[in-house]
């Protein structure tokens, strides 16, 4: 199974539940994408131990600020796009995870700074 898919699964899991903490597996790609979902608000905080990463999830209420995240490109089939032609997510509530030649970054900042490339993810 992809590695970013098993982590949404997760996510998606532990929000279903009302979990406060998860654990994933260590990978520098997902510590990339959990730090723009902390700088976009959808967890609260992730810190990592030996070969383990701790996320802890952010909820307003009982409910968690991730309504929904979705894997858009897929090991089998990857999705890319030039800066111009980056998704709008939900009418620019949501956020698509872009991997650019600039780095990892959000469908706002890749398209502030004119860069296309594979989109991750859908969050909102």
């Amino acid at each position: 199974m992809d590695n970013i898919s098993q982590m949404i699964s997760v996510i998606k899991n532990a929000g279903m539940v009302n979990k406060k903490e998860i654990e994933i597996p260590l990978s520098k790609f997902k510590l990339l994408i959990l730090g723009i979902l902390k700088s976009e608000g959808f967890i609260a905080d992730y810190e990592v131990e030996e070969k383990i990463i701790k996320v802890k999830l952010a909820y307003k209420g009982k409910t968690l600020l991730i309504n929904d995240i979705k894997r858009v490109s897929k090991p089998g089939q990857r999705i890319y796009r030039k800066a111009r032609e980056l998704p709008y997510s939900k009418r620019g509530l949501g956020i698509y995870i872009v991997s650019t030649s600039c780095g990892i970054m959000t469908d706002r900042a890749a398209r502030k700074k004119g860069v296309g490339g594979e989109l991750i993810c859908e969050v909102y």
